[in-house]
Parts: C-alpha cells; structure tokens; sequence
C-alpha cells in the first residue's frame, strides 16, 4: 500500500531518492530518479547487510531467464545495506486492485498468470519466498511481474518471530520456523493470494506478526462461498499447515477460470464471473424441448447421483413398461462395481502403507477413498485412527519435553483431519507446558544470574576491602622508614661536624685517631642512608604499582557491569522489548552502557538498531492520529539516536 509521498534529499550511487512508495519491517522502496539516464526507477533498499552471498544471490536473480521478474539494473552497497535498482513500472499492484474490488474473472486472470510465472520460477529452482499483493505488479497491457524477492543472509541469525517477518499474512508455517523459502512455500503463499484475491480480505490477520504467525500455524483456513469445487479444493489443498501435503502442479488454476462462468453440475456451484460474491445454488439439468409425441421421463436413481450425472429418456405414449432401461441398470451396476473395486484397492494400499509405517502417505489414500465415497467407514476410522496415533505421539513427546516433535506430531494430526475433536485438547496443553517451560527456564535464568551477581559483588567488596588495608599498611611502613632515614640523617650531620672539630685538632693523637674512627663512622652512615634511600625509591615504587593495579580492577570493575548491561540490552532486544517496559528495555540499558563509556561500540550500534526497530511503532502512532504519543516516543528516540539516517528521513517527512 503505497504511503504519502515525501520529499528525500538522499542519494545513493547516482540514484536521487524522492518519493517512498514501500516502507516495511523488511525492506524500504522508493521511487527514484537515475541521474545519470535521468529515467524513473525503482530502488529496493533492504534492511540485509551487503556481504558477498547477498549481493550474489541478488546478481543471480537479476541473470535469472524469466522475463516476469521485474527487470534489475543494478545491486550494490549503500552505507553497508543491501539495494537494487529495477525497472519503475507505472501500472497497478495487486494489492490496488483487491482494494478496488476486481471481478472474480480478473482475479482468476492474475492467478493463472501468476501460477504460471511460480511454474517457471521454481523449474529454475528459484523461489520468491516473500510474496504478497505488493509485491505483484501489472503494466497497462495486463502483464505481471514480481519484485521484492526475499534476500537470505547466511550471516544474519534468525531472530524472535516478527522482527524479521516482512508480510505475516503470507508466509508459510515453516517459515516462522526459519526454513528457507522454497516451492512449497510460494505455493502456500498462492493460495493465501488467491483466497484475498476472490474475497477482498486477508485469510490470517492480528494485531501483531506474534499473533498473526500463531494463526498461521493452528488456525483454519475459511471455506469460500460461490467459487467452484476445483478452485475451492485448490485454496484448501495450497494453505496446508504441512508442505507435504500442497500441490505441486499449479495448472489447476488454468481450468477454474472456465468453470467459474459457467454452471457446473450436480455438486459444484453457479458463480457468475462478474460477481465479487455470488449466491451459491445446485445447478439444474433443463432437458431440451421435445416433440408433443413424447413425452419425458426423468431417472435420476440414488446409483446415478452416486456416480454424478442424471439422464433423460423419451418413452412415447404407446411404450409399454420401462424393461428397455435395464441395459442402463446394468451398466451403472458395473460402474458401481468398478468404483467398489477401486475403493477395495485403495483400503488395501492403505493398509499396506500403515503396516510399512508409511502413515502420511496412507492418510492421503484415506482421503482419496472419501473422495470417491464420503461415507466409506473403514478410510473414516482408519483416518480416526492415525489422527490418534499422531496424538499419542504428541502426548510422549510433551512428556519428555520435546516440543518440536510435539509440535510436528499436532500439524500432522491437523493434516489428517483438522476438524477433529480431539485435536483442540491436545493443541492447548501443548501451549499449557510450552508456557510453563518457558515461565520457569526464564525464573530460573533470572534467579541464576541474581545469584552469581550477589557472589561476585560480595567476593568484589571483599577483595576491594582487602586491598584498601593492605595499601594502608605500606603507606604506614613507608612513613616509619621515611622517619628513620630523617633520624640517621641527622645523626650522620652530627658526626660529620663532630668529625669536623675533631680533624683541626692535630696535637692529640687520640683525637686524630677519633677523628678517623668519626670518619670512618660518617662513611658507614653515609652508606647506610644510600641503601635506605634505594629501599625508599623501591617502596614508593611498589605503593605507586599497588595504586595503578587498584586503579586496573576499578576499571575491570567497570568494564563488568558494561557488559552485564550490554547482554541485558541485547536480550530485551532479541524478545522486542526496545523501549518498554520501563527499565527493562533495549533503549534504557544501550543509553546507561553510554552513560558510563560514551564511545562504547557495542552500546552505540545497538542504540541505533533499536531506534531503527521501533520507528515502525513510531510510524503506526502518526498514521493512527496519536501525534501526542508519537511526538513523545519521537523525541525520545531523537535524543537516543540523533545521527539515525531512517529517523531523520522520518522526521523530515513529518515536518518534525
């Protein structure tokens, strides 16, 4: 759905960025201008860094041999993002056209084509992986092409479902899972298209990509009124939870449009091709005009309607008994044979497959019985059978905490039957002990690191205490020595003077050899005072080493509770938590990480991948008229991140 236009002064690799035409969680479009041709196109922008395997598969899809892709000129880098540059196509979107109400007959126009493009795409071993009515284009002459290909990157790890889920109500169960895309999912994507195409609604809609994705993988798909049997079947057959159980042959869609236009018998349904939504009715079978000389009879047995057709016999008046229609007793009486015969066969190759323990593939022989005959018992209760199975095997698995086999075992059960009774109760104590695992591996990692906190603050107190007494006591003993060396000092001064007065007495021989025992002292103090001098030097050295490694475990100190709240950050940004609750969200632990380092990496570019995480937030509150609870958020986020590229391309659009 395109937004309102606004002026972007931005420039990237010779492309002038003017109007954003697509801004998703996933990517952002604009409508540029090519300033070296000076022609309109298309840029794609993805929020997927430009290493080598982006830009290779994206150099891949532009070489791709299909001219339904809308042309790429060019992929390269913009400020370490991934972009490509294609064909502008001035025509409308898919999603235009479901907004607008198109006939049943277009809508099924669009999806011959587009089954036709995916047939191509995926002989090619390509696949679109983010389909959805933006994504489809048609030019004035009625030709569609597809853009926005998913993008995979090998280096980017899948995160909390939603944060990287561009398109929700499009996306195949297993992709929530973090499968890659592949045929299976573009087929379920087809049919969700299909189902929105016909009805003007979106199958699997809530109020976030959470609950949406949950819808995804448990809820069913709705019948749709009116359409044809073929194409009903299709939808359903396509948005099958599990993709071993979709079509892989899209040339059903290339004979439903006939049957859409015309009236098909017995039970499929009326649909008028220029109806979004037609009154559904049986169709009737009007025998032709007869001469006034016959008269017509109508047989329409239980047998007939069993094998889909009626007949019309003229008996004139003088005909006498209806004997002659025993030939046609008789061959409806083989058919009926030959169709028992085929049921017969089937029930055994399903059993067969369930003694080779092949359950899957005789749920699908099951189902091809009931296809024949709805009411055949035997495929009922064997069905009934498996669905039990594959819940007991739900059950085990729930009790050794395996919950992604839990999980496999309940999409198969749904596979089988998905309006069996006994699913539901499975389905909610599967949620029941999920919640609960989770509830107390999360009490559990939150009591473990309240622990290990206390322990290290307590052994960090202790070793602080610790070091403060025993620099106390060498600054004590420097003082005492210090004191000493002045004493020793000023003794030695003394002798020296004594040594003086004595040195000008010459007459006394004792006083000379005094003298000399007074020199002879003074030198001895004089090296004594050298060796406390050096013991001096080297005790203020090692009080100055104890200070800096004081100094060092403040610092480490420091460093610790940086990255205590660095995981904190990262956590709350990884479950989505980037500005609430308070005091436990990514934004508030990034900007306390600044608080203490202001040129902390780490704090800076996470900082600024949350800001970029809740502009989506912040666009939805403009869009929804909050301006008040936008301006608040947008100013907080202003001051968290002023330098942030999509929040200053937000506010210039918004006159902020």
């Amino acid at each position: 759905m395109e937004s309102a236009q606004q002026s972007l002064p931005t420039q990237i690799n010779g492309y002038s960025l003017d109007t954003v035409i697509q801004q998703t969680a996933y990517s952002t479009s604009y409508l540029s201008l090519d300033e070296a041709s000076k022609e309109k196109v298309l840029v794609i922008i993805y929020n997927t860094p430009a290493n080598d395997t982006a830009i290779e598969q994206a150099k891949s899809l532009a070489a791709a041999p299909c001219d339904a892709i809308l042309p790429i000129y060019d992929v390269g880098s913009a400020d370490g993002f991934l972009y490509i540059s294609c064909q502008y196509l001035e025509g409308n979107t898919l999603e235009k056209l479901i907004n607008e109400e198109m006939t049943i007959a277009d809508a099924q126009a669009i999806l011959e084509k587009l089954a036709k493009i995916l047939n191509e795409l995926h002989q090619a071993n390509i696949y679109h992986g983010n389909l959805n009515p933006n994504c489809i284009h048609l030019d004035s002459a009625g030709k569609v092409y597809l853009s926005h290909f998913k993008i995979q990157n090998s280096k980017v790890a899948l995160q909390a479902i939603g944060e990287q889920t561009d398109n929700a109500s499009f996306s195949a169960p297993e992709t929530f899972r973090g499968d890659a895309p592949s045929q299976a999912s573009d087929i379920y994507s087809l049919g969700l298209l299909a189902y929105s195409a016909i009805t003007g609604t979106v199958a699997y809609q809530a109020d976030s990509n959470y609950e949406t994705a949950l819808l995804q993988q448990q809820a069913k798909l709705p019948l749709i009124d009116g359409i044809s049997n073929s194409l009903q079947s299709f939808i359903q057959q396509a948005c099958k939870k599990n993709p071993a159980f979709r079509p892989t042959d899209l040339s059903v869609l290339n004979s439903t449009h006939s049957a859409t236009e015309h009236s098909v018998s017995n039970n499929s349904l009326s649909v008028d091709a220029n109806d979004r939504r037609s009154n559904i009715a049986p169709a009737k079978n009007t025998p032709a005009q007869t001469s006034s000389s016959k008269t017509p009879i109508i047989i329409a047995s239980a047998s007939m309607a069993l094998l889909g057709f009626s007949a019309a016999v003229y008996v004139s008046p003088q005909h006498d008994g209806l004997a002659f229609l025993l030939p046609i007793h008789d061959a409806i009486a083989n058919t009926l044979d030959s169709k028992q015969a085929e049921i017969n066969q089937l029930l055994a190759n399903g059993q067969s497959l369930i003694d080779q323990q092949q359950y899957l593939d005789a749920a699908k022989i099951y189902h091809q019985v009931l296809s024949i005959k709805a009411d055949e018992p035997t495929a009922l209760e064997k069905l009934n059978e498996l669905v039990h199975f594959y819940l007991n095997q739900a059950f085990a698995s729930l009790d050794d905490d395996n919950f992604s086999e839990a999980d496999i075992q309940i999409n198969h059960a749904l596979d089988i039957d998905d309006k069996h009774a006994a699913i539901p109760p499975v389905q909610a104590l599967y949620n029941e002990k999920l919640q609960a695992k989770i509830d107390a591996e999360n009490n559990a990692a939150a009591q473990q690191l309240a622990d290990k906190n206390a322990a290290a603050e307590s052994s960090r107190l202790a070793k602080l205490n610790a070091d403060k007494a025993a620099a106390l006591a060498e600054q004590q003993r420097i003082a005492a020595e210090k004191a000493e060396s002045e004493r020793k000092a000023s003794a030695l001064a003394k002798a020296n003077a004594e040594a003086a007065a004595l040195a000008k007495s010459k007459a006394d021989a004792a006083a000379l050899a005094k003298a000399k025992a007074v020199a002879e002292a003074a030198e001895k103090l004089a090296e004594e005072e050298r060796i406390r001098k050096a013991q001096i030097a080297a005790a203020l050295a090692k009080a100055a080493a104890m200070q800096a490694e004081l100094e060092k475990k403040n610092n480490i100190l420091g460093k610790v509770k940086i990255t205590g709240l660095l995981k904190k950050a990262d956590t709350y940004y990884n479950r989505g938590n980037y500005h609430t609750p308070a005091k436990e969200n990514a934004l508030e632990k990034y900007q306390a990480v600044l608080a203490l380092d202001a040129d902390n990496g780490a704090a800076i570019v996470g900082l600024d991948k949350t800001v970029t995480a809740i502009i989506p937030t912040l666009v939805q509150l403009f869009e929804n008229d909050q301006f008040s609870q936008g301006k608040l958020l947008f100013n907080q986020l202003k001051a968290a991140s002023p330098n942030n590229e999509k929040l200053n391309i937000f506010a210039g659009a918004q006159g902020l």
